[in-house]
C-alpha cells in the first residue's frame, strides 16, 4: 500500500482519472485503502487476464469477486473482457462498465464487426486494442476510430507503432486515452506518460488540429521531438500536432500513409526522419538535397527535403586546426552527412563503422579513410562523432575505444539520454569536453521549427514551450 499512496501523490494532468491495475498485486489488494488513497479521483478497476497481455489467471469466480469488491469500494468504474462476459458481475450498472478487447500479438480478424459486436452490450465504453505492426495498420486502427466518433469508443494500438494512435485517436472521437503516471512504467507496451499525453499531445485540451507534422522512423518512443515542435505549434497558436509515426519502410508506407493520413481530416504538412531513413528520403521527395536528410516539407508538388542536422554540426562543432582529424563512428546516414559537415569545417576524415561495405560507395565519393578497429589506436582525434544509435539504452557498449577520450578531444553525440550517454558521461570523466546528443537535437530542432513553421524561432523560444520538467533537461546541459 506504500506503493499506491506513492503513485496516489505523483501529478497527473487535471480532470483525469486513475486506472488501478488490480492483476499486478502480488498479494489481495485492500481495496478500501486503495479507494481512500484517491479522494476525489475517479478510479477504474481493471483485471487484465494473460490471454490479453495481462497477469490474471484465475477463474471467471474469482474474477468476478474482484471486480465486484471494487464496486463494493467505491469504485466508479470497472473494466469487463468482452470474451469473458460470464465475468460480468450481474449487478454492475452497465455505465459503470469499460467493455474492452485486446489482441497484444496482432490485429483482430474483423474489428468492426468485434466493435459492433462489443456496443450492443450496452456498456459506457467499448475499447478495442490491437498491436498494429506498422503505420497502415496504426491507420487501420484510427479509421475504426473515426467511423465510431459518434459512439462512446475507444481504439487505438499498443507497441511501437501504436503511438501515432494513442496521440490521434482522442482526436477523432476516442473517449479514453491511456497514459502511465510514471514515465516508462507503462501497463502496456507503447504506453504514453500520461502528462505527456495532455503537454505534448493536447490530449483533454481542446487543442485545435488541422494538420500533422512526424517523425519518421524505426524506433521514436524515446524522441523528445514531439515535446519540442509541439510546445513551439501551441506558443504559436497553429493548428497543427507533431506525432511519433515508427515504420518498417519509409519508401513503400510514405505514399499510403500520406493518403491516409488525408482521409482522416489530418494531412501531413512535414516531418523529421531518423535512423533508418535519412538516406531513404530522396526516393520520396520530388526535390531532395544531396545525400541523406532529415527533414521533408510538403510543397503544391509533393515534398521536399532538407538537412538540418548538418546546419546544426556546422553551428556546433568548430573549425579545424590546420591539421584537425575526426572520427566517425558509424556508417549510416547519420555518419554521411556528419562527414560532409566535417569535411566543410576542414577536418581530415577518418570513419570506423562494424559494416564497412555499406559505407564504402559514399565514403569513396567524399575521400575518407575507412579504419579498421584497430586502426583507431595511436592516433589522437580532435573530434569524435558517434553516429550510432549506441547509447540509446544504458546496457549499450561503448561506439569506440576509451582510450580516445581525453582532454582536449571534443566528443559530439548523436543519440542522447536525459542522464546523459555512457560515452558522453565517460568522456567528461576523462577530461574531454562534450556535445551531447540533447544539445544537438535541440539545435536541430530549431531550424525544423523554423521550416515547418516560418517563423525566427530561437533555442531560448523553444526551452520556453516546454514544460518545466522537460525544460530543465536541457538547461542542465553543459
Amino acid at each position: 500500500m506504500r506503493d499506491v499512496a506513492a503513485l496516489a501523490a505523483l501529478p497527473r494532468p487535471a480532470g483525469s482519472w486513475v486506472e488501478i491495475r488490480l492483476d499486478r498485486f502480488l498479494q489481495a489488494p485492500d481495496l478500501p485503502a486503495i479507494r481512500a488513497a484517491f479522494p476525489g479521483t475517479p478510479l477504474l478497476a481493471t483485471v487484465r487476464s494473460e490471454a490479453e497481455g495481462g497477469g490474471f489467471s484465475g477463474s471467471d469466480e474469482e474474477l468476478k469477486g474482484l471486480l465486484t469488491a471494487a464496486l463494493s469500494a467505491g469504485f466508479d468504474l470497472i473494466d469487463v473482457e468482452f470474451h469473458r462476459l460470464s465475468s460480468w458481475p450481474g449487478a454492475a450498472p452497465k455505465e459503470k462498465v469499460v467493455l474492452s478487447a485486446h489482441d497484444p500479438s496482432g490485429m483482430p480478424a474483423n474489428p468492426e464487426s468485434l466493435l459492433s459486436a462489443m456496443l450492443e452490450k450496452g456498456a459506457r465504453v467499448a475499447k478495442l486494442v490491437a498491436t498494429p505492426a506498422d503505420s497502415g495498420a496504426a491507420c487501420d486502427l484510427l479509421d475504426l476510430q473515426l467511423r465510431f466518433a459518434d459512439r462512446s469508443v475507444t481504439v487505438f494500438g499498443m507497441g511501437e507503432a501504436g503511438l501515432l494512435t494513442r496521440a490521434l485517436s482522442p482526436y477523432l472521437g476516442g473517449r479514453l486515452a491511456y497514459g502511465a503516471l510514471l514515465p516508462g512504467k507503462g501497463t502496456a507496451p507503447g504506453q504514453i506518460a500520461a502528462l505527456d499525453l495532455a503537454e505534448t499531445f493536447g490530449v483533454g485540451t481542446n487543442r485545435r488540429i488541422e494538420g500533422l507534422c512526424a517523425l519518421f522512423g524505426g524506433m521514436v518512443s524515446h524522441s523528445f521531438s514531439p515535446a519540442l515542435h509541439n510546445g513551439i505549434f501551441a506558443k504559436a497558436d497553429r493548428p497543427l500536432l507533431y506525432v511519433p509515426v515508427a515504420m518498417k519502410s519509409l519508401v513503400s508506407e510514405f505514399e499510403p500513409l500520406l493518403g491516409r493520413l488525408d482521409s482522416l481530416g489530418l494531412p501531413l504538412l512535414g516531418a523529421s526522419v531518423t535512423i533508418p531513413f535519412k538516406r531513404d528520403v530522396r526516393s520520396v521527395a520530388v526535390y531532395h538535397t544531396e545525400g541523406p536528410a532529415n527533414t521533408l516539407l510538403r510543397v503544391d508538388e509533393g515534398f521536399v527535403s532538407a538537412n538540418t542536422d548538418r546546419e546544426a554540426m556546422l553551428q556546433l562543432i568548430p573549425r579545424a586546426a590546420s591539421d584537425g582529424v575526426a572520427l566517425i563512428l558509424g556508417g549510416g546516414g547519420t555518419a554521411e552527412i556528419a562527414a560532409s559537415a566535417l569535411g566543410a569545417l576542414g577536418y581530415q576524415v577518418h570513419l570506423f563503422t562494424r559494416s564497412p561495405e555499406k559505407a564504402e560507395a559514399w565514403a569513396a565519393e567524399m575521400g575518407i579513410c575507412v579504419i579498421t578497429g584497430a586502426g583507431m589506436g595511436g592516433i589522437r582525434y580532435d573530434v569524435i562523432v558517434n553516429a550510432t544509435p549506441l547509447g540509446l539504452k544504458e546496457s549499450d557498449p561503448l561506439p569506440c575505444p576509451e582510450s580516445l577520450l581525453s582532454p582536449g578531444v571534443l566528443v559530439f553525440d548523436s543519440p542522447y539520454h536525459p542522464a546523459g550517454t555512457r560515452l558522453t558521461r565517460l568522456a567528461r570523466e576523462r577530461g574531454a569536453s562534450v556535445i551531447p546528443g540533447l544539445r544537438f537535437l535541440l539545435e536541430q530542432a530549431v531550424l525544423q521549427s523554423r521550416k515547418f513553421t516560418g517563423l525566427p524561432v530561437t533555442s531560448r523560444e523553444m526551452l520556453d514551450a516546454l514544460p518545466a520538467r522537460q525544460r530543465s533537461l536541457f538547461e542542465a546541459l553543459p
